[in-house]
């Protein structure tokens, strides 16, 4: 008994982590761990501009207090204001404090703030800039500090002393490390945040996945009508994959169904030439015959036997999807191929013929001589005893035309798409009682196509078909 294909199953536990789900949550914990880092990095590097920023206003406010508050004068420095070197910032070490230096390169150091004398020295420079005011960092032992320079010119515009100012940094930066050492701290707990986090959204994200592999499990050889159900954004990728499946299952639905249909009908095709073979048999085993009667016999044994061929080799040339049908180094006379497949039926039919003589093909004669025989076949089969069946043959704009026009029941629009599919079958056909196996038109397309062809169905008016296939030329000098 064969076994059905689709329904093969293999009881397996679902795993905790699936690999794809392991590999997910991977990747959602790495990038949310970047994302986190980077925003800390960006959130340091941010305040630490915005306080350096902010040290350099105050740095320069205080300088343009400390400038107003002196007099230089070529022999020494003389304070203007000296409450504004007795505050607080510049008298001890606060807070905030602040280191004041003005000297020069003539008379070295010429004032000093008082709070210098309770910290420590800091080294005098002299920078080279061409700004009003300039800053740089200082690094005094462990401390790191902020300064800012002023020129101090005489009344000839010329430079005569440096005003230094300084502040430590640390006091200002304190916040900033605050927050990274808190982060630090904190670092642990956040990652295994991010990691369930991580997890929990690979699975969510797998949940619609794993619907649609349920659902699919459920689908076997005898039970293809199942489908996925899910509500989505057409572009989005769950939607489109359900539709997909969807579509590959209303494909093999169609193709099992085909399948059955025509298993039934190609039994019945070849059982019938059978039985008239084997009642053929019997009937001449029984006594012995004459002469006529053997011949007789004989003769349906061929024409049974032929068609059996006929189904065969066409099942034969369809299952190679038509690979042998073309021939690019064969070239043949289309008139003639289409004269001797017609001659075959002028005994049994009304055919008139409209063919141009000498035209030439690329390709297997013999397989399109199918093509020829299935096209008359099928408009002898699907038409009325005394109706006429015209057959046209004719160069047109560099191509080949070939026509086979009945007047017979004709193709209902929506069957047209599926005509050529195999093992299908019209609707009018089967209630017509119209016998075949749905596999002949399958076979002209295929070899039309391996031709470099194409084959288009039209109305004939009032009724019938107007089958037209179109070949490129081929001119022989």
């Amino acid at each position: 008994m064969a076994k059905d294909i689709f329904s093969s199953r293999t009881n397996i536990t679902k795993p905790l982590f699936t690999p794809t789900v392991f590999r997910s949550a991977i990747w959602n914990a790495a990038i949310m761990v970047a994302l986190y880092l980077l925003f800390n990095f960006f959130t340091f590097f941010t305040m630490n501009y915005f306080l350096e920023q902010n040290l350099d206003v105050r740095l320069r406010h205080e300088i343009e207090h400390i400038n107003s508050a002196i007099e230089l004068t070529d022999d020494s420095l003389k304070i203007i204001n000296l409450k504004e070197f007795e505050e607080s910032d510049l008298a001890q070490i606060t807070e905030n404090p602040f280191f004041l230096q003005v000297y020069s390169h003539e008379k070295g150091k010429l004032f000093e703030s008082k709070n210098l004398k309770l910290y420590q020295p800091i080294p005098i420079h002299y920078p080279t800039f061409n700004t009003e005011y300039y800053f740089e960092d200082v690094s005094v032992n462990d401390d790191e500090l902020r300064t800012g320079y002023l020129k101090i010119y005489n009344e000839d515009n010329s430079q005569s002393a440096l005003i230094q100012l300084s502040a430590i940094k640390s006091a200002s930066y304190a916040l900033t490390n605050n927050i990274i050492f808190f982060n630090f701290l904190t670092f642990p707990l956040i990652l295994i945040i991010i990691i369930m986090v991580s997890v929990f959204l690979a699975k969510k994200n797998f949940v619609k996945i794993n619907r649609i592999i349920d659902t699919a499990k459920k689908i076997t050889a005898t039970n293809l009508n199942e489908r996925f159900e899910y509500q989505a954004n057409p572009n989005d990728e769950i939607e489109r994959l359900k539709s997909t499946l969807n579509n590959l299952f209303e494909r093999l639905e169609n193709q099992v169904k085909e399948i059955s249909n025509f298993s039934d009908n190609a039994s019945h095709q070849l059982m019938t030439p059978l039985t008239v073979l084997n009642t053929e048999l019997d009937y001449i085993l029984k006594q012995e015959r004459k002469n006529e009667e053997y011949v007789e016999t004989l003769s349906i044994f061929k024409e049974q036997t032929h068609k059996m061929i006929n189904i065969v080799n066409t099942l034969l040339i369809l299952s190679k999807d038509c690979r042998d049908c073309n021939d690019n180094s064969s070239v043949f006379n289309i008139s003639k191929a289409v004269n001797e497949e017609a001659e075959h039926y002028l005994s049994k039919r009304d055919i008139t013929s409209e063919i141009q003589s000498d035209i030439y093909v690329r390709g297997k004669k013999e397989y399109f001589a199918l093509v020829v025989n299935n096209l008359i076949d099928n408009a002898v089969k699907y038409s009325d005893e005394n109706s006429e069946v015209l057959l046209k043959l004719l160069n047109k704009n560099g191509d080949v035309e070939f026509g086979v026009i009945d007047k017979g029941i004709g193709i209902p629009k929506e069957e047209k798409e599926r005509i050529f599919s195999r093992f299908y079958r019209g609707k009018n056909t089967e209630l017509k009682g119209i016998v075949g196996n749905g596999l002949g038109l399958a076979l002209v397309n295929s070899i039309v196509r391996s031709m470099e062809g194409k084959i288009e169905i039209d109305d004939n008016k009032p009724k019938g078909t107007i089958f037209k296939i179109i070949l490129p030329q081929i001119k022989l000098n």
